[in-house]
């Protein structure tokens, strides 16, 4: 896993040591899986920096889905370099994207004074990831989803990936 909830950019890279496949069945087999996979996506608030874990899951009264912590090790060779809470849609990832987001939102809505007074501090955002066997997804929210967004004060980042 690359950390952003899947798999899939691993399909099309190859393995060390190995001699690439001379016909290319490989890499049509591989495709062929892949595009059998229906689109995934899922939404998820963050905020990023230099903070204790602790002091924003008591600040907002809310169990993160993920946390990261500063300086912890990434793999064998960097350190993570800020703390990140996360709390991700509660949804199946073949849920509408807009409905991943609602339901982030109504976590958000649980004190929504404490979220929006953190996400103006902290840089909040909207994540939104996506991966798609279409060649140029689109998305739409409509006005009530940008206001509510909006009321947070929130970034929007959008991956979005090919697969």
């Amino acid at each position: 896993m690359d950390g952003r909830g899947s798999d899939c950019n691993c399909l099309f890279s190859s393995v060390e040591n190995e001699s690439p496949d001379l016909l290319g069945l490989t890499r049509k087999l591989t495709y062929a899986l892949a595009m059998q996979k229906p689109d995934t996506w899922y939404a998820y608030f963050h905020v990023r920096g230099s903070f204790a874990l602790d002091d924003v899951t008591r600040r907002v009264g809310v169990t993160p889905t993920e946390t990261a912590r500063e300086g912890d090790a990434i793999g064998t060779t960097s350190k993570r370099p800020c703390s990140l809470w996360a709390l991700h849609s509660r949804l199946g990832e073949s849920a509408p994207l807009e409905e991943h987001v609602k339901d982030v939102l109504e976590q958000l809505d649980a004190n929504k004074a404490a979220f929006g007074e953190l996400s103006r501090e902290l840089g909040g955002t909207m994540q939104l990831v996506g991966y798609f066997r279409d060649v140029n997804p689109g998305v739409h929210f409509d006005l009530e989803i940008v206001g509510r967004i909006a009321e947070y004060g929130l970034c929007i980042d959008c991956d979005f990936y090919n697969c």
